[in-house]
């Protein structure tokens, strides 16, 4: 996973990953005065049109999102277990190749062959 690490690294309308709501598109940075100061936000679109405002300085929390162009990429629902269905299936899917590919091993280890 490509994490981000500065501003720089974004442009408008890039897809990125955060690490606990999911996909979504960065709209920009913006400055907004909450408790008297003023800071900057990373703002981030979801599905049903909900927003996300992160702290600038926790831009580390997303990821560059690196799917298929040309698949209409499906935004991830803000507050929705959809997310974390995801991740379980994906994290399945690794365990499952990692096993098959450690017994690919041990069987080739195990084979005899010839040595050239």
């Amino acid at each position: 996973m490509e994490f981000i690490y500065s501003i720089n690294d974004l442009k408008e309308d890039d897809l990125v990953v955060h690490s606990l709501h999911g996909i979504g598109r960065y709209l920009g940075l913006s400055q907004q005065e909450i408790d008297g100061e003023l800071r900057d936000y990373l703002s981030i679109e979801y599905a049903n049109s909900d927003r996300l405002y992160i702290p600038a300085e926790q831009i580390n929390m997303l990821a560059r999102y690196r799917g298929s162009t040309s698949i209409a990429t499906k935004l991830s629902k803000m507050g929705g277990t959809d997310w974390n269905t995801t991740k379980s299936k994906v994290k399945k899917a690794v365990d499952d190749i990692a096993f098959k590919l450690i017994n690919l091993y041990a069987k080739r280890k195990k084979s005899e062959g010839y040595e050239f």
